[in-house]
């Protein structure tokens, strides 16, 4: 058997051999792909290159670093130009040179016809694409070339009646008289059960009507970019082949650089959610294989949405499409509505709506529609490449449902509105239009009609588009673009002279209204309008919007107005963070746009941060009035608020109320009234006279008033019928407090003598925030002196805050105005927070005021009370919650109690004087202490063991007390003890301005010991033992009977000087010492150490002279030498001292400090 062993056959050049093994290196190289020329530009260029390397390799000329750098900051700009001028996906305002291919979905232009005529205006526009034919791969699908969202195609259409429709093959010429239905596009076979029939057509053969089915719109088409995708639909199901159906999606790239996949997810009862997730982000289309008309639902949020489906969705109740690309507002009209042919005519209708209508129907019903909710949050819909639709105004609103309930479109648009007068858009708004008028109206949202409305005005007829009509309520509406008015035959268009002459046209309710907001959605519910990053609406110089009481006079600037809506049904109104200056006239005249009995069902109002808006809202009819939010505008509170029992939130921080002008009234005598000027803005007139006018009285339900950095100033009102307050927040204000005059509930006291008195909150007994904080608290409050006409000790009435479940207080006036006494804190037993720092308490009292008891607060988590003139004992005990507790800057006297403090973490009584002499126990009281502050004050007594265990402490500031050096110590000493406890760095302690730790001075006897000096010795032994004379016995010299007879001498075994010592080498140089200088407390002592290869010989083996310096190896004598160091071997001999002495050590509590900061401890002390 043999067996055949074949190596792997390698094809290459090996890199060793550098080239020797090819027959051309040139070639070899070339079939490499390098070239020598390219070789030889990089030869000789190091491991490190720099900037002149890289210019010789590139070949350039050019400094690129000064080219680019010119580049980006000539491009830099155009970005945001880009941005602001059109997108990928909108439309170029402006001209473009183009100096390459340009590619797109679609390219076109707008173009004047031929036949147009003159007096042709932007709606005669047509699109045209560019090409090289008329009919091209870039044409529509359809003739509606208005319409930018359609699929496009190439020669695909459908031949209906012997009509050439754009995008079909221009070579089909069918006979004129011929009636032929022709499809041109090659069928796509049914793949899904989900693809039914959606629409039956109806075909006259020869004049006999025939039915066929047809499916619209299946799939419906998103396309987006994306790499994962999040969408849901909700739909009413239907059976095919015996089972319910559900969508399926397919996602395909655009590009065709995919397969196509197809998910067919679960459905969770009528709710079908997308999920998919790609390899790769790129633009892919989601086909949604289902009917659109079973569509009830749309969500689709963040996923590059540039344009919706052209599809109908005539069930669609809801969509969600916020952040996302669309680049203008989508026409809802033609996703969502049906319009109708008419009815076939009744017995009895009048003769002339027979007349006129061509189809021969009687009536007509107004156009189906479903959708009710819009949200389409941040998106740039001012990106539209139709100027009308860039603003917000007549334009865009046009294109809602009437039936439209909620609509959310925060940061869509931005700068100004542009609303437009009634000849323009027209809204025939009327209880009175008879049922004939309005039946028979036929809305077609292209053809211009004419209609009488002498049920409303004798001899009234309008001419116009009529694209939409509405009932709502008692009211009637339609809707006319391009109106064309008569009264009697004559042209009542845009007439402002006749308005006296026929009232019931005109007015804030009169049939003729503007399109807007409140006519156009007057069921609105919902209305989000808020701004997001640089979407925001204000007034420009462009601003326009009809006038109130005549819709066909326009107002040019003015300010920006908020959106008007219809106040009736309207229930939250959001428009925060925009610009908007005037105040609808519904908000401020709300009772002229109800009926006598009617009222507002409005419940929220956020106006925010629109920072000029002013005007005098009314809420007299707002019944339903929940939350009202109206910081940060020049607004004043609205009136009408009182015994509102639905109120639950009013919000005015940052609100620039305006002045009231009236004279202040103020009584010299009794102090009563208002000394300062205030505008009193908490009720509803500068000089109130009694607790009635309090704006909020009997609003049950009030839980919350923010006034937070608002100019609300003055009178601090008793909360009468505010049962359910829970909050109110004044700070940065500049309330004063006290309240108007009121014998009843005063006494003999003035409406000034108190802050806040007994009864300020005795209808408020469940509120549990009270925040004030303001400059002029206390201002002209307390004790008045008609004299000198000056208040003296202001506080508040003893009892005032006799609260059970009040759990924050803040009491602030940083210009020290409530110098009286202090309350007792215990009369709100769930206090938890407690901030009074800088007010100025007791500093009218002799003494000061009492420093407060908390054992009545065992709930209380934070107390700051620096900076008054609190005096006595504080005692801290029980308090299971307490976690920070400040009062420095007061005038304590001792602490007497400081224990059960748990949570206890922050603490500071600094720069109380006269505080002192006990320090608190730490380790028993608040083991969980970190932040000490008990600097600036008396103490000087310290329990050992305080701080032993605080394991948390990271600061402790014990500077400017009266502790000795002792005590110190007994400090450090703990706080070593607790550094060993829990070792760890970044602690701070500071115990400066105190006697310094100790210090003592020990002398610790020393003991140097070392080598002085030494000889090393190499033994030559040969010289003794190799001794011997040469013996010739003939006595005949070199006659070779010579021989050596050796005669050896003793070896060398006594080491010093001759003669002792043979050998000169083997002599001792050094002085050989064994004795004390001095002392053995202080002094020098010598040894002498004898080494024989390394090892250190003992007196038994060798003795030392010491006064001849010879060192003899024992057990020898002449002629008897036996114990004597080998030849070549090391004899060491050294000298050695020791010195006797003491050296002076630091020792006391000064070493502790030392022990600490090599700790990373950092310890200050004197």
């Amino acid at each position: 058997m043999s067996t055949t062993v074949t190596n792997r056959v390698l094809f290459g050049l090996k890199v060793a051999f550098n080239f020797s093994d090819a027959e051309s290196k040139t070639t070899a190289l070339q079939n490499l792909g390098l070239d020598l020329r390219d070789l030889d530009v990089i030869r000789g260029i190091s491991d490190s290159i720099d900037k002149v390397d890289l210019q010789n390799v590139s070949g350039l000329d050019t400094n690129l670093t000064r080219y680019l750098d010119r580049l980006s900051s000539d491009t830099s700009r155009y970005n945001t130009l880009v941005n602001n001028l059109a997108g990928y996906n909108y439309a170029t305002k402006g001209n473009l040179e183009a100096f390459g291919p340009v590619s797109g979905g679609a390219v076109r232009y707008k173009y004047i016809p031929n036949d147009g005529g003159v007096n042709q205006n932007a709606s005669n526009l047509k699109y045209g694409d560019i090409s090289t034919s008329r009919v091209s791969s870039w044409s529509s699908a359809t003739s509606d070339e208005t319409n930018l969202t359609q699929a496009i195609s190439y020669g695909g259409s459908v031949q209906v009646r012997g009509k050439l429709a754009i995008g079909q093959n221009q070579n089909f010429d069918p006979q004129t008289s011929e009636c032929l239905l022709n499809v041109l596009d090659t069928p796509e076979p049914i793949r899904f059960t989900t693809e039914v029939p959606t629409d039956i057509i109806e075909v006259n053969f020869n004049g006999t009507p025939q039915y066929m089915y047809a499916m619209r719109g299946i799939p419906f088409i998103f396309t987006t970019a994306f790499k994962t995708i999040a969408m849901d639909f909700r739909f009413t199901s239907f059976t095919a082949n015996g089972a319910a159906q559900v969508p399926i999606y397919t996602f395909k790239a655009t590009d065709d650089s995919e397969p196509e996949l197809v998910s067919k997810p679960a459905a969770s009862g009528t709710l079908s959610r997308l999920r998919f997730s790609a390899q790769s982000y790129k633009e892919r289309d989601i086909r949604v294989y289902y009917p659109p008309g079973n569509i009830t639902s749309i969500t689709g949020t963040g996923i590059n949405l540039r344009y919706l489906p052209a599809a109908k969705f005539l069930n669609l109740d809801s969509i969600n499409i916020s952040d996302n690309l669309l680049g203008e507002m989508p026409d809802w009209r033609n996703i969502n509505y049906t319009y109708f042919k008419g009815n076939t005519p009744g017995a009895g209708t009048p003769a002339p709506y027979q007349q006129s209508l061509s189809d021969g129907a009687s009536a007509y019903d107004a156009p189906t529609q479903t959708l009710t909710s819009i949200t389409i949050v941040r998106n740039p819909l001012y990106l539209s490449e139709d100027e009308e639709l860039m603003k917000w105004g007549t334009n865009v609103v046009e294109r809602f449902p009437s039936g439209l309930t909620t609509l959310s479109q925060d940061g869509c648009y931005r700068e100004n509105t542009e609303f437009l007068t009634a000849d323009q858009s027209l809204v025939v708004m009327s209880e009175g239009i008879s049922a004939n008028d309005f039946n028979y109206i036929k809305c077609d949202p292209k053809a211009k009609q004419t209609y009488p409305f002498d049920s409303i005005e004798s001899g009234l007829t309008i001419k116009g588009i009529f694209y939409d009509k509405l009932i709502s309520g008692n009211y009637r509406y339609v809707y006319i673009d391009q109106p064309e008015i008569k009264i009697g035959g004559t042209d009542f268009t845009g007439s402002a002279s006749d308005v006296s002459n026929y009232p019931s046209l005109f007015g804030k309710m009169g049939v003729f209204q503007p399109l807007d907001l409140r006519s156009r959605t007057p069921n609105l519910i919902t209305f989000n309008i808020t701004r997001q990053g640089s979407q925001v609406l204000y007034a420009t110089s462009q601003t326009k919007r009809p006038d109130d009481n005549n819709p066909f006079t326009q107002i040019n600037g003015g300010g920006e107005q908020m959106p008007r809506v219809n106040i009736k049904n309207i229930q939250t109104y959001n428009i925060t963070s925009n610009g908007f200056s005037k105040a609808a006239d519904e908000f401020v005249n709300p009772a002229d746009y109800l009926d006598t009995n009617e009222v507002s069902a409005l419940r929220n109002f956020y106006v925010y941060d629109n920072d000029s808006l002013g005007g005098v809202l009314n809420f007299a009819k707002m019944t339903n009035i929940r939350n009202i939010n109206i910081g940060d505008t020049s607004l004043p509170i609205p009136l009408g608020l009182q015994d509102k029992g639905t109120l639950n939130s009013v919000s005015c921080a940052y609100s620039r109320f305006p002045g009231r002008s009236a004279a202040p009234v103020f009584d010299t005598a009794t102090g009563e009234g208002n000394p300062s000027n205030a505008n009193n803005h908490f009720f509803t007139s500068k000089n109130p006279g009694d607790f009635g006018e309090y704006v909020f009285q009997n609003c049950a339900n009030l839980s919350s008033i923010s006034m937070y950095a608002s100019r609300m100033d003055g009178f601090f009102p008793k909360l009468v019928g505010n049962s359910s307050m829970s909050s109110i927040d004044l700070r940065n204000t500049s309330i004063e407090g006290g309240r108007p005059f009121d014998p009843s509930a005063n006494g003999s006291e003035h409406g000034r003598r108190y802050i806040l008195w007994n009864d300020t909150f005795e209808d408020a007994q469940n509120i549990n925030t009270i925040r004030l904080r303001s400059s002029v608290l206390g201002r002209n409050i307390g004790e008045y002196d008609p004299a000198t006409q000056t208040f003296s000790k202001a506080s508040f009435q003893g009892a005032t805050f006799n609260l059970p479940v009040l759990n924050t207080l803040e009491i602030l006036c940083p210009e020290k105005r409530i110098r009286g006494e202090f309350f007792d804190p215990s009369q709100a037993p769930s206090l938890q927070t407690l901030i009074s720092y800088s007010t100025g308490w007791g500093l009218d009292i002799t003494g000061g005021t009492t420093c407060p008891s908390f054992a009545g607060n065992p709930s209380i988590i934070y107390v700051d009370l620096t900076d008054n003139n609190f005096s006595g004992n504080l005692a801290l005990s029980n308090l299971n919650s307490l976690r920070e507790f400040y009062m420095g800057s007061n005038i304590l006297d001792a602490i007497t109690g400081w224990d059960v403090l748990p949570q206890l973490e922050y603490v500071t009584v600094s720069s109380n004087p006269s505080l002192g002499p006990d320090l608190p126990n730490f380790s028993v009281g608040s083991p969980n202490i970190r932040n000490i502050g008990f600097n600036n004050c008396a103490f000087t007594n310290y329990t050992v063991g305080t701080f032993a265990t605080c394991t948390r402490i990271r600061v402790v500031d014990l500077s400017n007390n009266n502790f000795n050096s002792s005590t110190i110590d007994s400090i450090l000493t703990d706080l070593i003890a607790n550094y060993n406890a829990a070792p760890r760095s970044g602690v701070t302690i500071n115990l400066k301005n105190n006697a310094p730790p100790t210090v003592v001075y020990v002398q610790v006897p020393t003991v140097n010991i070392s080598m002085d000096t030494q000889q090393n010795i190499t033994v030559n032994q040969s010289q003794f033992l190799d001794n011997g004379i040469v013996i010739d016995p003939d006595g005949i010299p070199d006659s070779g009977d010579e021989f050596f007879q050796p005669q050896p001498l003793d070896a060398e075994y006594i080491f010093g000087s001759a003669p002792d010592t043979n050998d000169p080498a083997h002599e001792i140089q050094i002085d050989l010492r064994n004795d004390l200088v001095g002392t053995q407390s202080v002094g020098t002592q010598y040894e002498t150490r004898v080494f024989l290869d390394g090892v250190q010989l003992n007196s038994e083996t060798i003795d030392i002279n010491y006064a001849t310096d010879t060192i003899t190896f024992l057990g020898n004598s002449p002629g008897n030498v036996t114990q004597y160091p080998p030849h070549g071997s090391q004899l060491s001999i050294q000298r050695w001292k020791t010195v006797y002495g003491f050296r002076t050590e630091i020792e006391g509590g000064v070493t502790l400090v030392s022990y600490l900061a090599n700790r990373g401890w950092t310890v200050r002390t004197d």
